[in-house]
């Protein structure tokens, strides 16, 4: 998921796939996500994010759509590098819980 987020927070992926879904030309090889499943999981991954409290999105958009690495978000934060690491994993855990459980990769 942490590679979706950027692109969900602005919003990229979804004129993508909505692109996919409008001309209704698969590019090459058309694969089982295209469509309005991944449509549709784009958008329920933007709700999500979009319930989250302030400090949660902040973290998330620091470290995925403006690429911080954990150094510079804990300098960002005013903390160890180990309390960011741990509070980006928490923003996370409370996006994937938001989108509908926790994530089968931990």
């Amino acid at each position: 998921m942490p590679h979706v987020i950027a692109s969900i927070i602005d919003n990229t992926v979804l004129e993508q796939a909505q692109n996919l879904i409008n001309d209704g030309q698969p590019r090459k090889q058309s694969a089982p996500a295209e469509g309005g499943n991944l449509l549709a999981t784009l958008i329920d991954i933007k709700k999500a994010y979009l319930k989250l409290e302030i400090t949660d999105k902040d973290i998330l958009i620091k470290r995925y759509h403006e690429s911080l690495t954990l150094e510079a978000l804990a300098e960002y934060l005013g903390c160890a590098v180990s309390t960011a690491d741990r509070r980006c994993q928490s923003s996370l855990r409370k996006l994937q819980n938001n989108v509908g459980g926790e994530s089968p990769y931990q």
